[in-house]
């Protein structure tokens, strides 16, 4: 019970929380990607926004798995 209890938080995480952060985030890494070879300081940044990015991925696994939020 408490999996499912778990899964239906996580689900709201993602639509309430990481699917407007990653569309906001996914957009500025589609702007920046294109300018890594000129100006290489965007080569971290980029990295640091497709991490946040692919964090909804782990919530979908957490989600999945009915993981506990301190997991």
């Amino acid at each position: 019970m408490a999996n499912i209890v778990y899964s239906i938080i996580w689900t709201l995480i993602l639509w309430i929380l990481m699917w407007p952060i990653a569309g906001l985030l996914a957009g500025f890494w589609i702007l920046f990607m294109p300018f890594e070879a000129c100006f290489p300081f965007l080569k971290d940044l980029d990295s640091t926004l497709l991490k946040w990015i692919r964090f909804c991925e782990t919530v979908g696994q957490n989600i999945k798995e009915g993981k506990s939020l301190s997991s």
